[in-house]
């Protein structure tokens, strides 16, 4: 019958939800002869361990589907780590919601707190969960005995209390608490009001892919509650620890308990989770988002994009076609001076921006004259001082366009860049961010160095390595907007810069693949107050960078890490000796050789590549 039914329609594109639909859909559509098959897996593998039958069924759409939406990072992980799917046929697409209805009210929540007998409970412990083992449930409750030891009123509540495992999880129970302190829910379908009963919220699948997605921990950000989490699924797209959740080990009871008790003996640290949660989710899971993401991956499959792949010469003096129409981002804070440099190299791009936007970041000097004279080419935002990253935000925040084009006020472009980059995007659409070479150059205009980046497809763990030379964000990259967006945009806290742009570029690399232009399309101004130029800063920044990322992901391992250390202190040695401090240039060289001995031969080869560093800058 789905045979018959596509047979007739003749549709460009059949897509398919769920494993078994799409196995129909899959073999239906590859016999009818449509050539556009896409795939939304939603399930990772644990899921196999209830329905073994899907891993054949997985095989066969893997191999029938021209594109496969992924869900989450850890999806797409399990496709191409463990299934043997190309890169190049996945893509992570987010789900999309019109948040605008997860609508909760006071009256809802003080209805259900009537309902369940909560009124005199505090703090109130909520869990959504099914009672199967990966679930993680069984480390919750031995964790809420030990907490409700400090917090005697507290309650655990666990909602969606059914499962397989019902029967341990109920012994557990009885033996770690009394009967008081627990409340069991079955289903509840006021589930946005119960939400907004809990002071705090759990969720500790015992595996980074037990979760495929995980649509709690949207749902208790969304709602604003102090979450304590482990890193599976979605949360590894949108956990920020430390900013809008506490994240703990897997498995660990005494970790959960400790968390709980940190949540509740500091109640701004739950005012910053909150906020930082609800942002966190309305920058990620808007529908519009979804549906931008979904158009342009419909309109590849169909051709509609690849008939008009190569931007025409009738087009460079006009706007860009809709679906790369670029936004120029150029914070600014007291670099008046420089300014105004680089708006006019962005206006004399061969191919015209959609949109020139100048985020002022609380500048003192003629900064905001400067940029206004440029008329109604340019617009001209103004924020308190927060810093790069916050601004650069900011300009996202105000753009429109399809691609985000950044450039640092310092700094200049050639006239074509943004043609040269986007003709990339247009003829590469799983590409998701693309860069070039720079020169740096110093006060009389001389040429002090030349940034090759000469490596593309995936590269997340190079970039994590810090093992060779990445023009990462700033003038020299060009992002799609929904990889932006997905992946959370710059990290704001200050001590960070000027490391922001690499930790982005790492968050970005691990979802989307990347692509250059070998060619010098960046002017890269070198003038003494350059934030990479302050090396102890630059260290203490990298390292904090190292920290975020290392708590975000369990998986990494000690060798890693160590090779990890090794290179930064490698990279922070060369510094030190082009600066002239020879003594941390020991301290640093001794650093990297005794976190990985490999590197000592970068210390021996390292007057080979000063001078190859020279005979580049004469050749060019």
């Amino acid at each position: 019958k789905v045979y018959r039914l596509i047979r007739d329609i003749r549709p460009d594109i059949v897509h398919g939800h769920l494993v078994e639909g799409t196995l129909l859909g899959m073999l239906a559509a590859k016999i009818a002869g449509v050539n556009g098959r896409v795939y939304t897996r939603h399930h990772s593998v644990e899921c196999h361990t209830y329905y073994p039958h899907a891993v054949y069924y997985d095989r066969i759409c893997n191999a029938l589907a021209n594109k496969i939406l992924a869900n989450s990072t850890v999806t797409a992980e399990v496709l191409t780590d463990l299934e043997n799917v190309p890169e190049s046929k996945v893509q992570v697409m987010h789900y999309g919601y019109d948040l605008d209805k997860f609508i909760s009210s006071e009256e809802g929540v003080r209805d259900l707190k009537i309902k369940y007998g909560l009124e005199s409970a505090y703090p109130i412990v909520g869990v959504i969960s099914r009672f199967v083992d990966w679930k993680g449930v069984q480390h919750i409750i031995p964790a809420f005995a030990e907490f409700k030891r400090k917090f005697p009123t507290s309650k655990l509540v666990l909602a969606n209390a059914t499962g397989p495992d019902e029967e341990k999880i109920l012994n557990l129970l009885q033996e770690n608490l009394d009967s008081d302190s627990y409340l069991l829910i079955g289903f509840e379908d006021r589930i946005f009001d119960l939400y907004r009963t809990f002071n705090a919220f759990v969720h500790v699948p015992i595996t980074r892919s037990a979760e495929a997605f995980g649509q709690v921990y949207m749902e208790a950000l969304l709602f604003g509650v102090p979450s304590v989490f482990t890193l599976s699924g979605i949360a590894n797209d949108i956990v920020e620890e430390n900013k809008n959740a506490l994240v703990v080990p897997y498995s660990d009871s005494a970790a959960i308990a400790e968390a709980l008790t940190k949540l509740f003996e500091n109640p701004a640290l739950r005012e910053t989770f909150s906020r930082n949660g609800i942002d966190k989710v309305r920058s990620m899971f808007g529908s519009e988002l979804l549906g931008s993401r979904l158009e342009m991956v419909y309109k590849e499959l169909s051709g509609e994009i690849s008939d008009n792949r190569i931007i025409s010469s009738e087009q460079r003096e006009g706007d860009m076609p809709r679906e790369y129409r670029v936004s120029v981002i150029i914070p600014n804070y007291n670099y008046g001076r420089f300014l105004g440099e680089a708006i006019q190299s962005a206006l004399d791009q061969t191919v015209k921006p959609h949109e020139i936007i100048v985020v002022d970041d609380g500048s003192s000097d003629d900064s905001i004259a400067i940029a206004e004279s440029f008329g109604d080419r340019v617009k001209v935002v103004r924020q308190l001082n927060a810093g790069v990253g916050a601004a650069r935000n900011h300009g996202v925040r105000e753009s429109t366009g399809e691609i985000l084009a950044f450039l640092d006020s310092d700094d200049r472009w050639y006239p074509e860049k943004l043609e040269k980059q986007v003709a990339l995007f247009s003829e590469n659409p799983d590409v998701g961010i693309v860069t070039c070479f720079m020169r740096e150059f110093d006060a009389n205009g001389d040429t002090i160095s030349i940034f090759k980046q000469e490596i593309e497809g995936s590269i997340s763990d190079r970039v994590l390595r810090f093992d060779a030379e990445i023009v990462g964000p700033g003038s020299a990259v060009v992002i799609r907007r929904d990889v932006f967006l997905a992946t959370g945009g710059f990290d704001e806290e200050r001590d960070l810069h000027p490391s922001e742009d690499w930790e982005l570029f790492y968050r970005v690399t691990k979802v989307t693949r990347i692509k250059y232009v070998p060619e010098l399309l960046v002017h890269y101004r070198n003038h003494g107050g350059n934030g990479h130029l302050n090396i102890r800063r630059m260290e203490r920044a990298m390292l904090l960078g190292y920290s975020k990322v290392f708590s975000k992901d369990p998986s990494i391992d000690s060798k890693t890490k160590r090779i990890c250390y090794a290179n930064l202190y490698t990279m922070l040695a060369g510094s030190f000796f082009r600066s002239g401090d020879y003594g941390k240039f020991v301290e640093h060289a001794y650093k990297g050789i005794t976190k990985s001995p490999r590197t000592l031969g970068r210390y021996l080869g390292y007057p080979i590549r000063l001078l190859r560093r020279r005979r580049a800058i004469g050749w060019q």
